[in-house]
């Protein structure tokens, strides 16, 4: 490798911001890193303070993204035992870097290390790291601060990092060295915290002293994230263990001096956003304790406490409203409420658990916080104060109406407030309905008029009643309560009630599925189209689609209630479509389009047809948006299976849409291949033969989709059948030769899976060839690319599973059948004895056919090579006839007729019954020698009788003579 003064030189041009110079170092470096003392090299160039920041960053980023590829011993060019323990020492030699973000990067890669190699590799680590900590912070308070904050820094990542191992010998590990790891640091958090308390006495506005202030409230941040992570990764049970204990219940001592201290400081000064970031940090302790270990948290001392502490900051109204520092508080707090509420831990399984600590947090749970009291103030708080639409609220929808929506609907409620009270407010309801249920339906009685304050008041409970529809079942009468009420006010279309128009659409699609009775539901459908009028509000109308969507996919939706409001709602539906411009929006709408189209029963064609005419302009204008074209191939697919036999009306937006979603060369493809197959392959199964031809310029298509490999090769592969079936002359016309070498590449080094479904497909070729009269044709390609010569050869070595050996010869056995003299001359240039071992071969698998089917195509192609007269042939008739008898008793069971045996078969996915394809393969299937009934005998006697005419009768009587007699004698009563 070159020298550190090249190694330099490479790594500068590396960031050159001259693309041709960074491209070549780049590419050089990569060279360079399977080579040895590479990475020293790296590290000793970070190490060194006198060179560019630029380059040492570089340097320690190589470094760090290398550790995973080159740790391993295993890996390739992976980095030798020498430089891997001179890199260790090194890691730990030097904390004195000032530049905060190349110390985290080097701390990242102390931390990366040592998960590979602590303890076996690295015994020293913690010995080493753990006093250097310690010097540094017993030192005079103007000892440097980079040591004292990167060597802390680096024991919380590496305390991170091996408390997320999962191996249980490294998680016992971890449990054993934290207990001394979290005193040591749980000292330095109580001092630092102390001395930054005692500062604050004496502060000064002095800039000197309140940056040095913010340095030791930094270390305390940090000396805390480090017991965050021992906390939960260290402990089995840290209820048990004094220091964690201890710091819990001092955390929410100090959450209330660190609130009020924030409110002191300059909100673009950096203690004022360390303060807020450290306040943050005790929420996230305490919620990780709830959610990770919450049987500990609820029997600590302090858990009533801290609980209503966190609590009594929802209830106050003092903060600053609009200050997101407080909505991120409270959000902990109704988080941490929702994590003890219900939680994984107390199941009813577990709540029977006669664990003493988990008796006692249920007891504590029961009778000391979640008393009637406080669950009904708790509930009538979320609904008065965080279930109501705020200021802000209002602005984004009146501002970005569709924006509001997504929010809405998004999954994201842990970080909004209000969608977080939701969840607590469910989840009370859930757990406390004997309580609850009464007093919503009390709040809901107790409704005024609609005016004013009262409006948002009145959607919030209405919020809370759609939030509780389940539990509200039987305290509810959603009919009587829809036609007295709801129906009236969705009626009133004045500016200032949109939001209860548009919380009457939320509740119809909440309550539709849980207790709306069928005789109820073309009022739902009524209410639903007047908030889709086109004067409605547009956040109103997208909400009524959302809840059509569900009323039309319930369980008991009914097609002849639903049928009057079809028409309208999709006229209302389009003009929406229209109106509306996010995508995220279109795209809702169009997968309600798409539930509907299902759920409409046919004759639907004059109704969808400004459906039909938009797509295509829908699909022009949705460039890069991959989701939303997504979605409108989805309704393609619906509208062409609607059409059936009228789909090739589609076929121009069909033949479009597939040619742009199949291009393998286009990012899009991603996103739209699987949806594009199924397109593709419901057009091809519902194609009459007189639209085909256009159809057939995307062919290729799906031969390069195959040489692709795709994950979808057996749904390409049933496309391809398609379009067999449908014509096949001129699909093996023009298509043959592409077909045979793409099967011939893709059977070398396919799996068992994908070769049965190649050979199947194979199958297929073959009997549209023969029913089309050109199987002589397709049967030379088949040997002049190979194909040929790649089943006998596989067949004959037998190193394939049987499965495969068994599906390779059904495709010779057909074609056997279909022309037995050409099959044996093909088979003869393989060597003198290729035959003999081939026919010895299908004698050998008859008992490894496991299917009816594939034992009589079997016993067709012996009949079929008897009939040549070759002498290989006929000297084995003592096994051939024995697999005769064993297929004709079968044939002749009573209790499984021919006819039951030939039409079993899987069914397959894709395949679609009402389809013009599966008429075109039963009436393939029909022409084919093997599913024609009771024609094995007779075809059995034709043959043994060409055969006597080849070779004479005097040879087949000599040859008789040698069969078993019994096998014989059952021979001549079949043959009669």
């Amino acid at each position: 490798m070159a020298t550190i003064q090249e190694f330099y030189g490479v790594l500068t041009e590396a960031t050159s911001l001259d693309t041709e110079k960074r491209t070549h170092a780049l590419n050089l470096l990569g060279q360079w890193e399977k080579t040895p003392t590479f990475h020293s090299t790296l590290q000793q160039i970070y190490l060194d303070v006198t060179l560019a920041t630029k380059v040492r960053s570089l340097a320690i980023i190589i470094l760090k993204n290398n550790i995973n590829k080159y740790w391993r011993r295993t890996e390739n060019y992976a980095i030798g035992a020498e430089e891997k323990a001179q890199l260790r020492t090194n890691q730990l030699s030097f904390f004195a870097e000032e530049s905060r973000q190349l110390a985290s990067l080097q701390a990242v890669v102390t931390s990366k290390i040592a998960r590979y190699d602590f303890p076996q590799q690295w015994p020293n680590l913690l010995d080493v790291l753990i006093p250097t900590v310690e010097i540094s912070f017993s030192q005079p308070q103007n000892y440097s601060l980079a040591i004292r904050y990167n060597s802390l820094y680096t024991l919380h990542l590496v305390m991170k990092t091996l408390g997320t191992k999962t191996l249980p010998s490294a998680r016992k590990l971890t449990q054993v060295i934290t207990p001394n790891v979290f005193k040591f640091v749980s000292g330095i958090f109580k001092t630092q915290l102390e001395l930054f308390f005692n500062m604050n006495s004496n502060i000064t506005s002095d800039p000197t002293y309140l940056n040095e202030m913010n340095n030791v409230l930094s270390l305390v941040r940090v000396a805390l994230k480090c017991l965050r992570r021992l906390l939960i990764n260290g402990y089995q049970r840290f209820s048990q263990a004094t220091e964690p204990v201890e710091l819990l219940t001092k955390l929410i001592e100090f959450l209330p001096r660190f609130l009020s201290l924030r409110e002191k400081f300059d909100p673009s000064s950096a203690l004022f956003k360390t303060i807020s970031s450290l306040s943050l940090l005790i929420g996230k302790i305490y919620l990780d304790v709830s959610l990770e270990r919450v049987v500990d948290f609820v029997v600590l001392p302090s858990f009533i406490g801290i609980i209503k502490s966190y609590w009594s900051l929802l209830e106050a109204t003092h903060f600053k409203t609009d200050d997101p520092f407080i909505e991120a508080i409270r959000i902990q707090s109704i988080k941490m409420m929702k994590n003890v509420v219900k939680h994984r831990d107390f199941s009813v399984i577990k709540s029977k658990n006669p664990d003493p600590l988990m008796q006692n947090a249920l007891h504590i749970l029961e009778n000391l916080l979640f008393t009637p009291d406080f669950v009904l103030n708790a509930a009538k708080l979320l609904i008065s104060r965080y279930l109501i639409l705020t200021n802000s609220d209002l602005e984004t929808w009146a501002d970005d109406p569709e924006s509001f929506v997504q929010d809405e609907d998004s999954d994201h409620w842990e970080y909004q407030i209000r969608g977080s009270s939701e969840k607590l407010l469910m989840l009370l309801i859930s757990k406390n309905k004997e309580l609850l249920c009464p007093f919503l339906i009390e709040t809901l009685v107790g409704l005024p008029e609609l005016s004013g304050e009262s409006i948002i008041f009145q959607e919030a409970v209405y919020c809370s009643i759609g939030l509780g529809a389940s539990d509200l079942y039987d305290y509810l009468d959603f009919d009587d309560w829809m036609l007295k009420r709801l129906l009236g006010e969705s009626e009133r279309k004045h500016d200032d009630l949109k939001i209860i128009r548009k919380r009457i659409a939320n509740l119809l699609g909440q309550w539709v599925s849980v207790k709306c009775s069928k005789e109820s539901r073309p009022f739902v459908y009524q209410i639903l189209l007047s908030l889709l009028h086109s004067n409605e509000d547009i956040v109103v109308r997208l909400t009524a689609v959302n809840s059509l969507k569900l009323a039309v996919d319930d369980f008991d939706f009914e097609l002849e209630r639903f049928n009057p409001f079809f028409q309208p709602f999709v006229d209302g539906i389009m003009v929406l479509l229209k109106d509306v411009e996010d995508f995220d929006s279109k795209m809702k709408i169009i997968n309600c389009l798409i539930v509907m189209i299902e759920r409409m029963d046919g004759n639907i064609y004059q109704s969808i047809q400004p459906l039909v005419q938009l797509l295509p302009n829908l699909w022009d204008a949705s460039e890069g948006q991959n989701m939303f074209r997504v979605s409108i191939v989805t309704v393609i697919a619906k509208l062409v299976k609607t059409y059936r036999t009228e789909s090739y009306q589609l076929h121009e937006i069909v033949v479009s849409v597939l040619s742009q979603s199949l291009d393998i060369t286009k990012p899009g493809h991603v996103y739209l291949l699987e949806e594009g197959l199924e397109l593709w392959l419901v057009t091809m199964q519902n194609c009459p033969p007189e639209y085909a031809a256009r159809l057939f310029d995307l062919f290729p298509i799906g031969i390069s989709l195959l040489e692709f490999g795709t994950d979808s090769m057996k749904r390409v592969l049933h496309i391809l059948e398609a379009y067999i079936v449908l014509s096949p002359s001129m699909s093996l016309q023009n298509f043959s030769i592409p077909i045979v070498t793409s099967l011939t590449t893709m059977l070398t080094n396919a799996s068992a899976v994908a070769s049965n479904h190649l050979l199947k497909f194979l199958e297929v070729v073959l009997q549209a060839s023969y029913q089309a009269k050109c199987y002589p044709a397709v049967f030379q390609i088949i040997l002049s690319q190979g194909l040929f010569s790649k089943l006998m050869s596989t067949v004959l070595i037998g190193d394939e599973l049987s499965i495969v050996i068994v599906g390779i010869l059904m495709v010779l056995c057909r074609m056997i059948v279909y022309d037995a003299d050409s099959m044996v001359e093909a088979i003869a240039t393989g060597g003198p004895n290729v035959l003999d071992q081939f026919v010895t071969l299908l004698l050998d698998k008859y008992d490894a056919m496991g299917h009816f089917k594939q034992r009589k195509l079997c016993a067709l192609a012996l009949s079929a090579l008897i009939g040549t007269g070759i002498p290989v042939i006929v000297g084995k008739l003592d096994g051939t006839f024995a697999i005769f008898t064993s297929i004709v008793i079968e044939i002749n069971d009573p209790d499984k007729p021919e006819c039951l045996l030939l039409t079993f078969d899987t069914r397959d996915e894709d395949e679609d019954e009402n389809s013009l394809d599966y008429q075109r393969r039963q009436y393939l299937k029909s022409m084919d020698p093997l599913y024609m009934e009771n024609t094995l005998v007779p075809f059995l006697k034709a043959k043994l009788g060409e055969c006597e005419q080849k070779i004479g009768g005097e040879n087949m009587n000599k040859i008789m003579t040698q069969i078993d007699p019994d096998i014989l004698n059952q021979m001549k009563r079949i043959i009669g």
